[in-house]
């Protein structure tokens, strides 16, 4: 028997990032592990990030710091030999702490 592939909600990621910013930390970890064997974790920082910029263009609080994180986190899967999913991790919960 073969099990057909789960369906996740198309815009999941953006709702993993809304966790975060709501200050969901844990919530959003947990998303995040659900989606860590299906996605790539490049992709997923720039969903991330072009959420990011969304909302400094709304000129809604803390944007600017939220894409440092990013910016950060970026930097570091690139530079690295760390797992990227451990660092969008940690970014997603120094943005929850925002």
């Amino acid at each position: 028997e073969f099990k057909l592939p789960e369906v996740r909600e198309k815009f999941y990621t953006f709702k993993i990032f809304d966790e975060a910013v709501a200050g969901h930390g844990k919530k959003a970890l947990k998303m995040c592990e659900e989606v860590e064997m299906t996605d790539d974790p490049y992709m997923t920082l720039g969903a991330f990030a072009s959420s990011a910029y969304k909302k400094l263009e709304l000129r809604q609080k803390k944007a600017t710091e939220m894409i440092k994180i990013l910016a950060k986190a970026d930097l570091d899967m690139k530079r690295t030999g760390i797992d990227g999913w451990k660092l969008i991790k940690k970014a997603l919960l120094e943005i929850a702490a925002l």
